[in-house]
């Protein structure tokens, strides 16, 4: 299944979940509209509710925030990796130069800077 899918399912459960509990907790009343029932609550349920999607963000950007923050901190080294990529830019870099595209005064300076 495909990520946005996956989103879609999720984003769609909840807001069902969501618009269940504000009709059975009585905070959302059919016959008034929307932003009058947001600001007639005087229940706290009501109001925790009302917020529950922002807080849900605010969670998931919290979440979010911590994992990459992590993935930042434990990213692998791979020295093997690294090995090879000077060698493939080395070998690429006399190649350019057989060719003519750069003369190796200009490959110097790209490697000084």
């Amino acid at each position: 299944m495909r990520r946005i899918h996956q989103l879609g399912i999720t984003f769609t459960v909840f807001l069902a979940v969501w618009v269940s509990l504000l009709h059975q907790s009585g905070a959302l009343k059919s016959n008034k509209s929307v932003l009058h029932n947001f600001f007639d609550t005087t229940s706290p349920l009501h109001v925790f509710l009302w917020c529950l999607p922002l807080i849900c963000i605010v969670v998931f950007a919290i979440y979010s925030l911590v994992h990459i923050i992590y993935s930042v901190m434990y990213f692998p080294t791979c020295p093997k990796a690294a090995e090879m990529l000077k060698r493939d830019m080395k070998r690429t870099q006399k190649e350019l130069v057989k060719l003519g595209v750069f003369t190796p005064k200009q490959i110097k300076e790209m490697n000084s800077s």
